[in-house]
């Protein structure tokens, strides 16, 4: 699989490492920026096991940054 636009990724890294590290409580040990990288890395890790396009794969390690944004208003419908 390859990453169809690794800009776009590495701009999505670096804006919600900065939002979870600056918005999002220290209360909240369990979804923290380590969480979200846990998450990110065995996305990376299990996507080769699944028919995935380029584009699915893709979509799938964006959905993975962004999974816990919500955090920063709490954990109510996040």
């Amino acid at each position: 699989m390859e990453v169809v636009n690794s800009t776009l990724l590495e701009e999505v890294a670096e804006y919600v490492s900065q939002h979870i590290s600056n918005n999002v409580a220290d209360y909240f040990v369990y979804h923290d920026l380590q969480h979200t990288l846990n998450v990110v890395e065995a996305v990376i890790e299990l996507s080769p096991y699944f028919d995935l396009s380029d584009k699915e794969y893709e979509a799938l390690r964006l959905a993975s940054w962004f999974h816990d944004v919500g955090y920063d208003e709490g954990p109510d419908n996040h």
